[in-house]
């Protein structure tokens, strides 16, 4: 391969790692369908240049949204909102045909380290950017994304990237460390359960004895279903408990805003309302969840409730498919790659208490069953040569 050619190939996987981190997750003063014109700019050049890998399981969800387009009352805005789920997966498909996993991981890793830094900035020399300014959320983290949830999503991920990247350890504790206080400085209590999720899989995965298959399906099962259980209990029932702020007793009103959802989804059980109409103020469905939850928000902070609302039974199956097959690629390649193993198995809780079914959390799970798809085939990673990879024990 041509010194030009890995050059290349180097610069985009950067390129990439910046736009699911920044235009896909969506940063301070750049509007939504700015983001998207950008990321889709870049998916578009990068699909020109080098192709691009995927798996079918990936296409479930994106195509079930899409097909809500059919019966929306907007049916163009539909199909463009469902447009942009398509982004993230056809960008993981092009970074897998530049760079491998282990290199994929670590590039994660420095672009989560520049985000937060950058935003611990914002939040300290600049604090009417990186501070939130309202009445509810005052004082909180959010540096430069649109919200404390975005900059929250970073941080998660980020300990995540060092949690299986290849980085020393007294540098991976230094920066798990700084993960850390800014989370306490978003009070995101989901960024305190996910990223103990995460480092508790990636401890348990390094400790299973994959020899004994049933066994160790059978504790990873049984950890899932009590994860599952924490979660809900920890985001819903937490807050009541640590909070003296006057904010709603469950955490952002999530209890209220579910109750919308549900009765909005009653209302069109088989196909919803259409991917991207249900958090809409003018909508009939915005209006069912305003009466619920006394404001309008912008999910219903629960992957499968919103998928439920916006495509009613089949956006919900074609939701839990694609995450179960997920789980089953991924599974099948444990001895060869952990890290989408592990992320395989998060993302599904990771949904309980927030959406998480696009953008960036979409681009990881993507690039992770892609490249568990490869290694099971036995097929040779192709674009930049790879380091060697982090030991696992």
């Amino acid at each position: 391969m041509r010194m030009s050619e890995l050059r290349s190939m180097r610069v985009f996987l950067h390129l990439a790692m910046a736009t699911a981190i920044f235009p896909i997750v969506g940063i301070e003063y750049l509007s939504r369908s700015v983001a998207l014109s950008i990321s889709t700019a870049v998916v578009v050049f990068g699909a020109l240049l080098f192709g691009f890998q995927s798996r079918w399981v990936l296409w479930i969800f994106p195509a079930a949204m899409a097909a809500t387009a059919l019966w929306s009352a907007d049916w163009l805005f539909t199909l463009l909102s469902a447009g942009s789920l398509f982004v993230p997966v056809v960008l993981a498909g092009i970074v897998v045909r530049v760079s491998g996993p282990v290199r994929f991981i670590n590039t994660l890793a420095i672009w989560a380290r520049i985000a937060v830094l950058v935003s611990l900035a914002a939040f300290v020399f600049l604090p009417e950017v990186g501070a939130h300014q309202d009445v509810l959320y005052d004082g909180a983290l959010r540096g430069i994304f649109v919200h404390k949830n975005g900059m929250a999503r970073i941080l998660v991920v980020g300990v995540f990237a060092e949690l299986f990247s290849q980085e020393r350890a007294v540098a991976r504790w230094l920066w798990l460390g700084v993960y850390l206080a800014a989370g306490v400085l978003t009070e995101s209590l989901s960024f305190l359960v996910l990223s103990g999720m995460f480092a508790g899989a990636a401890w348990v995965l390094r400790k299973v004895k994959w020899d004994d298959r049933h066994s160790s399906l059978a504790w990873l099962g049984i950890g899932h279903i009590v994860a599952a259980v924490g979660v809900v209990i920890a985001v819903i029932y937490g807050p009541e408990m640590i909070d003296s702020t006057g904010r709603f007793s469950d955490s952002e009103g999530r209890g209220r805003i579910w109750a919308g959802v549900l009765t909005a989804f009653s209302v069109k059980p088989l196909g919803g309302w259409g991917y991207g109409m249900v958090f809409r103020a003018e909508t009939e469905a915005g209006e069912i969840i305003r009466a619920a939850s006394s404001w309008t928000p912008t999910a219903a902070h629960n992957g499968y409730l919103n998928a439920l609302a916006e495509g009613g039974l089949l956006g919900l199956g074609a939701l839990v498919a694609s995450l179960a097959l997920g789980m089953v690629v991924t599974w099948k390649s444990r001895r060869h790659l952990l890290w989408p193993l592990a992320y395989a198995l998060v993302m599904p809780l990771n949904n309980l208490t927030d959406t998480r079914t696009s953008s960036l959390e979409l681009f990881v799970f993507s690039a992770g069953v892609i490249y568990a798809s490869v290694a099971q085939n036995a097929e040779s990673y192709p674009g930049l040569p790879e380091p060697d990879p982090a030991p696992v024990t």
